[in-house]
């Protein structure tokens, strides 16, 4: 299956799972070029549906959307900044305010839908948070573009423990090399 297949797919499996209140801001005509167009990677309001406004069965739904933008590694790299919100907070003691009830978030990523997905006509669709930027364009059944895209990390590198750094762009150096490959069934230490 083309990527532009598992794009529509996902986009139909997510947006069948969401309330005529949710679709609203998930979803906008084509082409809606000023609103298409707006691009961050600043923890501000991407414009969508933000995962935080979604039941745990949506967000998987959108999560699954996102996967077919990336590769397998894009998208652990994706989700593991995404992560890194909590991290943040942390580090910034809590105390950071963007004008919502928490600050440094890991479901505040909205995602929208531009036009309506099938595999003839132009339709897009934009993921992005904090240091996560992921926007594909679709017609007649292929990607035609995947810009603009960005994936940053803050911060970078964060010490796990006294022997091992971990970052979101490499596994920690002692995992085993084919950590992530599911048929092996190696999993990471615990420690």
């Amino acid at each position: 299956m083309n990527p532009a297949q598992r794009m529509f797919e996902a986009a139909q499996a997510w947006l069948a799972e969401l309330s005529s209140d949710q679709l609203d801001r998930a979803v906008a005509p084509w082409p809606s070029e000023e609103e298409r167009h707006r691009w961050f990677y600043t923890p501000t309001d991407h414009g969508g549906l933000p995962l935080a406004d979604m039941r745990p069965a949506q967000q998987g739904r959108a999560m699954q959307l996102v996967a077919t933008g990336l590769s397998k590694p894009g998208y652990v790299t994706a989700t593991t900044i995404m992560g890194l919100e909590n991290v943040l907070d942390q580090v910034e003691n809590w105390q950071v305010d963007w004008g919502r009830e928490r600050g440094r978030d890991p479901q505040m990523y909205w995602l929208k839908i531009f036009g309506e997905p099938d595999l003839r006509g132009p339709w897009s669709w934009r993921f992005g948070g904090h240091h996560v930027s992921v926007q594909h364009s679709v017609r007649d059944g292929e990607v035609i573009a995947s810009s603009p895209s960005f994936l940053g990390a803050d911060p970078p590198n964060r010490r796990c423990s006294a022997d091992i750094c971990c970052a979101p762009w490499e596994p920690p150096k002692t995992w085993p090399a084919n950590w992530s490959d599911r048929s092996t069934k190696v999993r990471p230490p615990r420690r």
